[in-house]
Formats: structure tokens, sequence, C-alpha cells
């Protein structure tokens, strides 16, 4: 059975809009399943990422055709379990399927050894879409097209999925295979690259994140202040280097309660549009349209430099800050950015709601690019002498790129306040659903209460903190 890749308009859909998605034609005519997953997926994913999501469903359809063809249609697939036959898919993508020594392929698919990484990118792509098809109750195939009869295809992701919810066997399963570890949750198949061991994550160190602020952040510039904001963002309140880029001017508050800065990010296409705007626009994604002509920058595409990622099944985001004193760091610091950017950034340069934004040369104005904050945070690293100049220093190694900033948050928060798993998960926006189990601390204030009685001060120099502080006063 063969399958094309083609494109194809939705329309007719609650709204009005058009979506154009790439699908996947078959013998039977087209997968429905795929294409009302990309539907509902739409708003989480950048259009780019689609084409590799559907390009993990032909590797999987291929090789269960080549080696099981009967589908899952019974308990064993040739003498194995859906989870043996799932193991040895992603077997063959990291194996390849010849005998590297007689050179033949019993399957036929002729497919050369690949590399880890992709391989675990299929198994992520695969499990997302199993898990919602779970959800959907595909053990009744009628209810992915109720009009016609459902595809050999379509068959098999819907007893696929059944097969999941049944007993979590299926992608929810232990499999230890020689020369490879492989983690019990829920993208169970993933394999660990090479040189990539369990606790090896790099985080920026505690004892010189001052110094990166105060020296390396030292020229005092409204570009500094705002790479300020965003370093703290990070390794104090958690999140990700792509999700400060999704904040608007209006998503921080004051929280009198606190006296911390109250930073909520909601969806960046499917949460609710603020103040006035809420009252004529039901999305994020409504309102950058029609009052800035705008697509939310997680729609863009990688290719775009304004591209910023948001991870998917991730809403709305409460930054919860560890250690909570710089809550009320980060208001005092906002506050002479607010008055910073209206004195110097004209209103006709902001065509955008983006609270952080370029402050010189041709772009001023225009939403700050996760590139351009890169280049700042590394220019500062250098700048502060947390590494000689001299040769080419690992940064990524050392724990000082932007991304070790939400390890060293993470560290913090499990290994020294000694936080439950639970609440490490909420302050760190994972979406493990295996993990989402009740937790007592409802309201953003209750959480850090709670957070203030666990994490006192680390690691701090009182003056070099007052001074960096002042400095921008």
């Amino acid at each position: 059975m063969t399958l094309v890749d083609i494109n194809i308009r939705l329309t007719g859909r609650p709204g009005g809009k058009d979506l154009l998605v790439p699908g996947l034609v078959s013998d039977y005519g087209v997968v429905m399943p795929l294409l009302h997953y990309f539907e509902y997926i739409y708003d989480d994913f950048a259009p780019g990422t689609l084409k590799p999501i559907r390009h993990a469903f032909k590797l999987f359809f291929q090789f269960t055709e080549a080696t099981a063809p009967d589908g899952f249609g019974s308990r064993k697939l040739h003498g194995r379990t859906h989870a043996e036959h799932f193991l040895s898919f992603r077997r063959a993508m990291v194996l390849g399927t010849i005998n590297e020594e007689s050179l033949e392929d019993s399957s036929g698919l002729r497919w050369p050894p690949g590399r880890i990484s992709k391989a675990n990118r299929v198994v992520f792509y695969l499990t997302e879409f199993f898990t919602w098809a779970d959800g959907k109750g595909a053990n009744d195939a009628q209810r992915f097209n109720p009009v016609v009869q459902p595809s050999g295809y379509q068959d098999l992701m819907a007893r696929a999925a059944f097969e999941h919810r049944r007993s979590r066997a299926f992608l929810g399963h232990t499999w230890h295979g020689s020369g490879e570890h492989v983690v019990e949750g829920r993208y169970t198949g993933r394999v660990r690259e090479p040189g990539k061991v369990k606790g090896s994550t790099k985080r920026f160190p505690d004892a010189h994140f001052l110094e990166l602020l105060a020296l390396g952040f030292r020229t005092r510039s409204l570009s500094n202040l705002r790479d300020v904001l965003v370093t703290i963002l990070m390794n104090k309140g958690g999140l990700r280097v792509s999700e400060p880029l999704h904040i608007w001017l209006t998503d921080i508050a004051y929280d009198p309660k606190t006296e911390m800065a109250y930073v909520a990010i909601p969806h960046p296409s499917n949460g609710t549009a603020p103040g006035l705007w809420g009252s004529k626009y039901k999305t994020r994604a409504q309102c950058l349209e029609a009052e800035f002509r705008r697509r939310p920058r997680s729609k863009l595409g990688s290719g775009n430099p304004e591209y910023a990622g948001w991870k998917s099944g991730v809403g709305l985001i409460q930054v919860l800050w560890c250690e909570p004193i710089w809550g009320k760091y980060f208001w005092r610091l906002w506050q002479v950015y607010l008055r910073r950017v209206q004195e110097l950034v004209p209103a006709a340069s902001r065509q955008h709601p983006y609270a952080f934004m370029v402050f010189a040369g041709k772009t001023l104005g225009r939403p700050l690019t996760t590139a351009a904050f890169r280049d700042a945070h590394e220019k500062a690293v250098f700048r502060a002498n947390l590494v000689p100049r001299e040769g080419v220093p690992d940064l990524k190694n050392l724990g000082l790129t932007e991304h070790g900033h939400r390890h060293a948050y993470g560290n913090r928060a499990r290994n020294e306040a000694e936080l439950s798993p639970h609440l490490v998960q909420d302050m760190m926006n994972h979406s493990s659903i295996e993990s989402q189990k009740s937790y007592t601390l409802k309201t953003w204030s209750e959480k850090m209460d709670f957070l203030s009685s666990k994490i006192t001060r680390m690691h701090e120099r009182d003056d070099l903190l007052q001074e960096f502080l002042q400095a921008f006063e």
C-alpha cells in the first residue's frame, strides 16, 4: 500500500479561518485521523513542525506493513507484543534494517542506520498522537471518520491507540536493550544519546549569577536592562529561553499580598487577550491579527528570526520565584524598564504588544529575537570574566549558556529546597500526564507563600547586589 504526501486546506471550521496542513493519501483515500490531529495541535506547533510529524507516521506505517502486515488486529504481531513491535521499530530507525554481514533485508525497507536524536523525535511525535487518540476513544475507528469505513491505516491508528490505553504497555513500559538505557515514563522508547548521562545537565553556577548581572550587563543601557530582566526570568523564574519573548507588556503586574511581580504568560495563540482587547477578541491570535497584522510568534516557523517556541501541552505559565526575594527585585527593575521604554521608544515604532524589544538601529522597536538575546548573553559571560578569553571555551559544558539558568532553577528547587516533585513540575511547567496529580496549593499567592517559607536567599553578595540594583535607577 502506498502513501502520498499532499497539502490539504481545511475549510468550514468554527470561526471561519481556513487551515493549510500536510496530509497523507493511501489507497483508501485521505488518512483522516492524522488530519484531525493536525487540526487539534495546530495552535501548539509551528507549521514547519507538522511535516516531520507526518513523516514519523509514514515511517511507522511502512515498518508495520513490512513486518506485521496484519496490523494491530491481533493480540500478537508475528509473535511480538505491541510493546515489542514498537521497540523493534525504534531499533530499526537507529540500527537500520539491513543485515551487516549478509546485506539482506527481510523487511524490504532498506533503511540505513540513523541518528538516535531522529529516532527520539519520531517516538515523541507518535507518543503525543497516541495519547491524544487515547482520549478520543480511538478503539472505535468510526469516531475518526463517521462518513466512510476506516481505511487500513486509519484502523491501524485506532487499534494502536486502543492498546496504548488498555495496558499502557504500548508506549508506557520499561524496556531494556543491550547497550541502551530506556527510561520508564510517557516517552518510553527514547534512547539516551552517547555521552548524555542522566544527571549530567550543566547548570549556571549560582555563585556567578550576580557577577553576570552586575559585571556582564554593566553598560546600563536599556538593552542591558532588558537582557537582565530576561535572565532573571530564566534563572529565578525557571522560564525557557523562548518563553519571555511571548510576554506582553500587560502580562506583568504587582501583587500587593506578596509585594512581588506577578508574571503570567497565556498561550501565544489561544490565550485570552488582555484589558479592553479582551472584550473584542476571544484569543491572542485574533488580537494580534486584527490590531497588529501579526501571527503568534510560535506560529511563524523556525526560519523566521522572530520565531519563539512554545512547549506543546503548556497553557498558562505563572512564574514562581525561586528564591522569592527576586520577585521583588524584578518588580523594582521592571518599573524602571517601563519608564525608559516610554521615554526612548516612540509608539509608532512599537507595532506589537511584546514586552522585550530592540532599542537601537534600523530594527528599533521590533520584538527581541532569541538569536539577539543569546548573543548578548554570551558577550555578558565574557565581559564578566566568567571564562578565560583565550581559546574557545565550551560554554554549554560549563553551564554558561542561556539554557543553564533553567537547569540552575530546577536544581535549586529539587535539591537545595527539597521541594516535592509535583511542585517542581508545576514550577517548571512540565506537561507529563503521568505526573499531573492534585496539589493542595491552588493559587499563585499560596504557592509563593509556601516557597517563601522553604527557600532563603542563596549565594548572594549584598554589596554587589545593591550596587547592581542602584545602578539602574
